[in-house]
């Protein structure tokens, strides 16, 4: 006995920092049995019980060495007198039942040799510790629907549980095989460590936004949240809204120097037709109708939370206009917006003169200083009925995937061949139209899938 309990004594002081308490409670293997792990004094102790071998277990100890643990018991021949009092039945034979255990990095794992007799078992997997989530909320309530990200001011709250022992955890966000777009994405969105977490209720945040340097906006769909910790997981759904589409412009009375001019059914068509995108049955972008703007604050009220934007209006050298009941505001766009446009994927100013500026910087620079990805406009005076005809060509091959540069300079090829009433107006095809690119965004940038823009431009 002396010596059994000097060898334990060697076995604790190689062990290290290595505790019990890393090793006690219950466990169970792959096929749903449990080993439950107790203290007896500075060693662990487990009693198994082999179906095939003895109707008695085999109690069974060891202490653990850093992530190992040896296991070591035997049964004598008989059950003894107790145990034929009791009816337990006995093989006749003596046997000794070794397990090494091996955690894995999380301590919820554990892969377990079984030898009896000194013959190789199957071997077991050991899992602890439970795993779920909870709920899902945003913005001070339970997510009901949607998450929009770009509205919501908390983003997503997970709110999970750990069961019955510590359990390192990973966080993964991940399109689903329902996602439209799956295929845009590589792998996980997002891929935390959330650390070793005890016992009791955890909160893993998520902000709706990719791990890139660009930090998108997720493309609207369905992704799975899914928290890892070993064998030990949990998963639950969420749907993201589909990013915005921003239709914006004003209704003009006769007179500055302008026609009466109301553009709010060109522009619900102009929607229409970005909404025709090249994948069937995949969603567009999301909608809430066109904005007939009466002042600067209707006009950022919109624009701020928008993924691509039309603004179709009357504009001069760094200016957009917007028409209220009585009077015409024009407007800066980088002192309207300041940052505000940072995930902006695409902005298209079809204003006059939104493409140059003596001096200063045109529009379209605004637009990108204020964090658009890419913007579109012109350099001269140009025609309303060809602007319109050129805002529904553009869009059409803007969503069949054309680039956008490349889809604007098309579009103003093929309505060169139809007649227009200009007056004074320069024709849009050529040199007219003007593309402005913030920095990382080349021109094979495309529209789609409907994305909103980097946010770090």
């Amino acid at each position: 006995m002396k010596t059994t309990m000097m060898m334990f004594a060697v076995l604790l002081l190689i062990a290290g920092p290595a505790r019990a308490g890393d090793w006690e409670g219950t466990w169970k293997t792959a096929t749903g049995e449990e080993r439950t792990l107790t203290k007896q004094g500075p060693l662990l102790a487990l009693d198994v019980t082999l179906a095939d071998v003895d109707a008695r277990a085999f109690h069974l100890k060891g202490a653990p060495a850093g992530s190992k643990l040896h296991l070591e018991g035997r049964l004598d021949p008989t059950a003894g007198f107790t145990g034929a009092l009791s009816g337990e039945k006995s093989s006749g034979k003596k046997h000794t039942l070794v397990l090494d255990a091996e955690l894995d990095a999380t301590g919820s794992r554990a892969d377990v040799k079984v030898q009896l007799d000194g013959a190789e078992r199957s071997p077991e997997t050991w899992s602890r510790g439970g795993l779920e989530i909870v709920a899902l909320e945003a913005d001070g309530g339970a997510l009901g629907g949607t998450l929009d990200v770009k509205r919501s001011k908390t983003g997503l709250i997970v709110r999970y549980r750990v069961h019955g022992a510590a359990l390192a955890i990973t966080a993964s966000v991940r399109p689903t095989s329902a996602h439209p777009y799956a295929d845009f994405y590589s792998g996980p969105l997002v891929r935390s460590e959330l650390g070793t977490i005890q016992p009791g209720d955890g909160i893993f945040k998520w902000d709706g936004r990719d791990e890139t340097s660009a930090k998108r906006i997720a493309l609207g769909g369905e992704y799975a949240i899914v928290l890892e910790a070993g064998a030990a997981s949990a998963r639950a759904t969420v749907q993201v809204a589909a990013a915005r589409f921003e239709a914006i412009g004003s209704k003009w009375p006769e007179g500055d120097g302008h026609k009466a001019w109301d553009p709010s059914n060109h522009l619900q068509l102009a929607a229409a037709v970005l909404f025709a995108g090249p994948k069937p049955g995949a969603p567009s972008f999301s909608f809430d109708g066109v904005t007939t703007a009466k002042s600067e604050d209707d006009v950022k009220a919109k624009a701020v939370t928008a993924a691509s934007i039309l603004f179709s209006t009357h504009g001069n050298e760094g200016l957009l206009t917007v028409r209220g009941d009585l009077l015409t505001q024009r407007y800066e766009p980088s002192k309207l917006f300041g940052r505000d446009l940072k995930d902006v994927h695409f902005a298209f100013a079809s204003a006059c003169y939104s493409g140059v500026k003596s001096g200063g910087q045109s529009v379209l620079k605004q637009l990108i200083a204020a964090g658009c990805d890419v913007a579109v406009g012109f350099s001269a005076e140009v025609d309303i009925a060809e602007c319109d005809d050129f805002e529904l060509v553009t869009l059409a091959l803007l969503a069949r995937g054309a680039p956008i540069e490349k889809a604007a300079r098309d579009a103003g090829a093929a309505i060169s061949k139809t007649t227009y009433s200009r007056g004074s107006c320069a024709p849009i095809q050529g040199a007219t139209i003007v593309v402005e690119r913030a920095p990382r965004i080349d021109e094979t940038e495309s529209l789609y899938p409907p994305r909103y823009g980097c946010s770090t431009n």
